[in-house]
């Protein structure tokens, strides 16, 4: 409970300051520490409506115009006519476990190729002269077997989920620490410079 008055006197007025001006070093770190973790996790809640719709979009045109197609063990496996091309500019998505797709759809902002056994996730930079396609590809290889859909991607999310929202709130919290850390060093910094030229 101290630790949330501190925080609402802070708030309150910039004359609180002083109580936590002249506290010892390891006090000052748990205290930005507990606060840093406290945003994140605030951020990450006002989050979640967010990145469920971006899921369910994602999900929803995965879905429109999809062939049939599944994994088995690492590979895909589909009867339907390859290459395979759905989706719009924004998002496309390709099926190609033949090997004849040899570059990716540079027109569309980004999207997603499956393979016979890797899907390979591009976006298209076109900041310069010339439209730039970064891509990463990722074996299939340990990824639940299923038919491939939205339901699929969706019940994939929720897996990832309880490791992801840990791991990204530990590293969000020791992010905004640092970057604290460094402002409160630039601005000693500047301090100590400046101190002797208002002293003149």
């Amino acid at each position: 409970m101290n630790f949330f008055r501190t925080v609402f006197a802070l708030c309150a007025h910039f004359q609180n300051y002083r109580a936590i001006r002249d506290v010892p070093v390891t006090t000052s770190l748990k205290f930005i520490g507990r606060l840093m973790a406290l945003l994140t996790f605030v951020l990450m809640l006002a989050a979640i409506p967010r990145a469920r719709t971006g899921i369910n979009e994602f999900a929803r045109r995965l879905d429109t115009h999809r062939p049939d197609f599944a994994l088995t063990d690492g590979k895909i496996e589909t009867t339907a006519q390859q290459p395979h091309v759905w989706g719009e500019p924004s998002l496309r998505f390709m099926l190609d476990t033949t090997g004849h797709v040899t570059a990716l759809d540079s027109n569309a902002v980004q999207g997603v190729l499956f393979t016979s056994n890797s899907f390979v996730y591009w976006m298209t930079l076109t900041n310069g002269p010339e439209p730039v396609v970064r891509s990463h590809e990722a074996s299939l290889a340990g990824f639940p077997n299923g038919q491939i859909n939205g339901d699929y991607f969706r019940a994939l999310v929720k897996t990832f989920l309880w490791v992801l929202i840990p791991f990204s709130w530990l590293v969000l919290t020791l992010v905004g620490l640092l970057v604290c850390l460094i402002q409160a060093y630039v601005f000693s910094f500047v301090a100590s410079q400046t101190a002797p030229a208002t002293g003149r």
